[in-house]
């Protein structure tokens, strides 16, 4: 049975968001980071991107399509986006602004465009809930069978006892 547990966590915890659904990120940060402008941006190449900075509490992002609120007494970016184009898609990074320079904090692979394992995922976890109640349902009728068949365990009627110790 822990087979099963850990094929279903990999099965969905594929480490890429996809944006055909609406999704929140939480970047989390330390304290210390509180009162700095939190950024949310686009990798350009691996040392470099371009973004949002958020300075306040909230900002909305993406021509309404996304907001970054900073919690900042949870010590949490959250990135809301509702929808992309494909030209967005991309490697997006959580970050926060140490002067003039960027503090990357995640990573994150976005992406718009369905591929099989989106699709498959599931209908391996269909499967795999269809086989494990299967196996759940054939074995406690077997343990049924084998009880019913077992003379110590039939019960007797209080009828078919005889009366002859009276």
């Amino acid at each position: 049975m822990s087979v099963l547990y850990l094929v279903l966590l990999f099965t969905f915890s594929t480490g890429v968001y996809s944006a055909l659904y609406p999704i929140k990120i939480r970047c989390n940060y330390d304290s210390q980071y509180k009162d700095r402008a939190k950024v949310w941006c686009k990798q350009n190449t691996s040392l470099c991107c371009d973004g949002f900075a958020l300075n306040g509490s909230c900002v909305t992002i993406n021509q309404g399509k996304g907001q970054l609120v900073d919690l900042k007494d949870e010590g949490v970016l959250l990135v809301e986006l509702s929808a992309f184009t494909s030209a967005e898609q991309g490697v997006y990074w959580c970050a926060v602004m140490d002067g003039d320079a960027i503090l990357k904090l995640q990573e994150f692979k976005l992406f718009n465009e369905l591929n099989a394992w989106d699709f498959l995922r599931y209908v391996f976890a269909a499967i795999m809930f269809l086989v494990t109640f299967t196996v759940t349902l054939v074995a406690n009728r077997n343990t049924a069978k084998k009880r019913s068949a077992d003379p110590v365990n039939d019960q007797v009627e209080l009828d078919q006892i005889p009366r002859e110790l009276g």
